[in-house]
């Protein structure tokens, strides 16, 4: 019996007896790479998320199965990773890839680290924007506040400055050590 196969720039996805879907992201400065296009977007990632089942996730560099709950990451210098975050139907695309820069920071896959990071670069205001929301939410733990402030500084770039000056902005009554962190990644000092 065969099995269903679906191939993308990076890998494939092999059906086990699931839902899945697989998002392709574009990069809109183009792969540094020369990697494939897509609609006329150059893809620089592969998005597998399984709402139900499992999939086996591969390219030439290994393989990772992902089950009901997962989302994987393909790209096209690297093991497919995994996270084992909680993905409810609809989530949306940010929080899905949180969970997975949280995940990977706590095992210490700098690799996947870095990937969760790129992608959310990639989702512009929408990816950037639930970084913030956390750095800004004050009923989280500070320490949990400043790792947040520290990914979006290592998202970089002006989205990512726009928003730490809206935060600047809402935590002005701030006199902690996140309002203080915040300004200091804006240069004002605390």
């Amino acid at each position: 019996a065969g099995s269903v196969v679906v191939e993308g720039p990076f890998g494939e996805a092999r059906v086990l007896g699931t839902r899945f879907s697989v998002r392709l992201w574009a990069d809109p400065d183009g792969p540094a790479d020369g990697g494939p296009v897509v609609f006329q977007e150059p893809v620089v990632l592969q998005e597998v998320v399984v709402t139900e089942g499992r999939v086996e996730v591969r390219n030439d560099a290994g393989a990772a199965t992902l089950r009901s709950g997962q989302a994987g990451y393909v790209w096209s210098r690297g093991v497919p990773v995994h996270c084992d975050t909680d993905v409810a139907p609809g989530a949306r695309a940010s929080e899905r890839i949180l969970g997975c820069l949280e995940e990977a920071r706590a095992r210490g896959d700098r690799p996947a680290f870095l990937l969760a990071l790129a992608v959310l670069r990639r989702q512009g205001a929408a990816g950037i924007g639930a970084v913030a929301e956390r750095v800004g939410d004050r009923t989280r733990p500070d320490e949990e506040r400043l790792r947040w402030l520290s990914a979006l500084e290592a998202i970089g770039g002006p989205d990512a400055r726009a928003a730490l000056a809206r935060l600047a902005e809402g935590m002005a009554d701030d006199a902690g050590a996140v309002g203080d962190a915040v300004r200091a990644a804006l240069g004002e000092g605390g």
